[in-house]
């Protein structure tokens, strides 16, 4: 058995350390974009109770102005139209609010992605060069080896042959 067959042996724990780093990155992203969609329904549902209550605020000013008898011109339709574009505001001020947060969550989620692969290949390549490594030393203990029995002045291919 050489070196580089029992560096070699040491593969299979390798190979499940990779595995479970890559389970590991694979759970949190998958965590950071469930994040981002939550974040997204959540904003949505917020811009959508904004707008309910935009509909119900606008509907009250416009009763009370018809209760009070003022024509829907003029000066009430400013008043309207002001609480109109207050309320879009809020609601897009919502939507874009969630949309970023959603876009950081869903950044964060490729970024633990891409830790994980470089990970990965770092633990690929410290095997591969340790592999590497321990196939040098063998060949350099073989060499050396062969090169002491050629300094003995002994021939191996004569002492062999019967």
């Amino acid at each position: 058995m050489n070196a580089g067959s029992v560096y070699a042996s040491s593969y299979p724990g390798v190979a499940s350390g990779e595995a479970m780093a890559a389970q590991t990155g694979g759970i949190q992203a998958g965590l950071d974009q469930e994040q981002a969609n939550n974040t997204l329904d959540v904003s949505n549902y917020n811009a959508s109770m904004e707008t309910l209550q935009a509909k119900q605020s606008l509907g009250n000013i416009a009763e009370g102005f018809n209760a009070g008898g003022v024509l829907m011109e003029g000066s009430p339709m400013a008043v309207l139209n002001q609480a109109r574009q207050v309320a879009e505001a809020g609601i897009n001020q919502t939507m874009q609010q969630g949309g970023l947060q959603a876009q950081v969550e869903n950044t964060k989620a490729n970024a633990d992605i891409n830790a994980t692969r470089a990970q990965l290949l770092g633990i690929a390549n410290n095997y591969t060069s340790g592999l590497a490594s321990a196939d040098i030393t063998q060949e350099n203990a073989d060499a050396n080896f062969a090169t002491s029995i050629a300094g003995m002045g002994l021939d191996l291919g004569a002492a062999l042959i019967p």
